[in-house]
């Protein structure tokens, strides 16, 4: 079951998402940072039986881009992937975009094949403005829905 936890509109203290002892540190500091600094974001968590087996931490943006959602934390619990549930986070957040009119960009490591082929299946293709050899920018446009 996908749960929407909420679009915030003031900065987000640390919550469950972020204790959850599963995700790793890097991911829980890096939403802390996150959250702290910025307005307007959007959680899901996916729930089985009672667990969270997954999470999406996504906010909205201005910048030289325009307004745009980028989807900051994707992560599914160890021994809960490849079960569709990556897919069903990845879905609620272009249902967003899409409602909202606003195209939507996500970071991705290079050597991670397996998370790039599946955001090539929901039509993320590479950002050529952004470069940075330690991430790859991949964008959708809500029209792709």
């Amino acid at each position: 079951m996908l749960m929407h936890i909420c679009q915030i509109k003031q900065p987000w203290e640390y919550d469950e998402i972020a204790a959850l002892a599963w995700l790793p540190h890097a991911v829980r500091s890096a939403f802390s940072r996150f959250s702290d600094r910025t307005k307007d974001i959007i959680a899901f968590k996916y729930v089985k039986n009672g667990r969270i087996e997954g999470v999406g931490i996504g906010k909205l943006k201005q910048n030289h881009l325009g307004k745009h959602l980028v989807i900051g934390h994707l992560n599914v619990k160890d021994g809960c992937r490849s079960q569709g549930i990556g897919s069903a986070l990845l879905n609620h957040f272009l249902e967003f975009s899409t409602r909202s009119h606003v195209p939507c960009r996500l970071q991705v490591a290079p050597s991670n094949y397996k998370a790039r082929r599946l955001y090539g299946r929901f039509d993320f293709s590479v950002a050529s403005d952004e470069q940075d050899p330690k991430t790859l920018w991949m964008a959708r446009n809500p029209s792709s829905l």
